[in-house]
């Protein structure tokens, strides 16, 4: 399993979510439809191409805050470990070590949820439009985080530091602004970002084999073949 499917799983358990991969650095929006491989959504085109509109409207947020196993951050001041940066305008460091090879570690100062209120509609209308396969995955709900921190690892013991005043790193640890933070080092890193805004999480819906009804779709729904959807399925690699 590839760090984007085991992303995918572990913000599914934190907020029942397929991952936006890659996190930030993507367009998806509310509508956009395609198919799911090795967990991850991959986008094909958005349902108004088939007279379908949907909008969406903002509901709630969610915390983003997690990593995977082996994942530890450290605060340094000086050469020293302290168990808290000190809320002074002293400098300081963040450091992220990975004992693994594919781990992440994910937290943003806030996570605003948008989803279609009209679903039922958008999915029987899905139901009569010409050439729509019920295979196909639609977004209906996204999650968009704000001032995020998402870092990856390519290998066991890689490592990431971010840099500033131990007063901002404070608050940037716990999720704040990162004005005046910088990336002091990376060592065996595959994906960084810092302080940036952008979807990261996915809810999906697909038609039910009969009917025009809408099912909610999970990472673990995706590894199922539904017994009587035949050969249509055979697509969705």
């Amino acid at each position: 399993m590839g760090i984007a499917a085991q992303f995918s799983k572990h913000l599914h358990r934190e907020i029942d979510a397929h991952a936006a991969w890659l996190p930030i650095a993507n367009n998806f929006a509310i509508g956009d439809y395609g198919l799911v491989s090795d967990g991850v959504f991959n986008r094909m085109g958005n349902i108004s191409e088939f007279g379908v509109n949907a909008t969406g409207t903002g509901t709630n947020t969610v915390q983003f805050d997690f990593k995977s196993e082996g994942t530890n951050v450290v605060s340094l001041v000086g050469d020293a470990q302290v168990s808290a940066l000190p809320a002074e305008p002293i400098d300081a460091k963040l450091k992220v070590e990975f004992s693994k090879k594919d781990a992440y570690l994910a937290k943003a100062a806030k996570a605003s949820v948008t989803e279609i209120p009209n679903l039922a509609q958008v999915a029987a209308q899905l139901a009569k439009a010409k050439g729509w396969k019920r295979k196909y995955r639609v977004v209906w709900t996204t999650v968009t985080a704000e001032d995020a921190l998402i870092v990856t690892s390519r290998a066991a013991n890689a490592s990431f530091e971010l840099s500033g005043k131990a007063d901002v790193l404070k608050q940037f640890g716990l999720g704040g602004a990162s004005a005046g933070v910088s990336i002091a080092s990376e060592n065996d890193v595959g994906l960084s970002i810092v302080g940036e805004t952008g979807v990261v999480g996915l809810k999906l819906f697909k038609l039910k084999l009969w009917g025009d009804e809408a099912k909610m779709l999970g990472p673990g729904d995706e590894a199922e073949i539904e017994e009587d959807e035949g050969d249509e399925l055979e697509d969705d690699v």
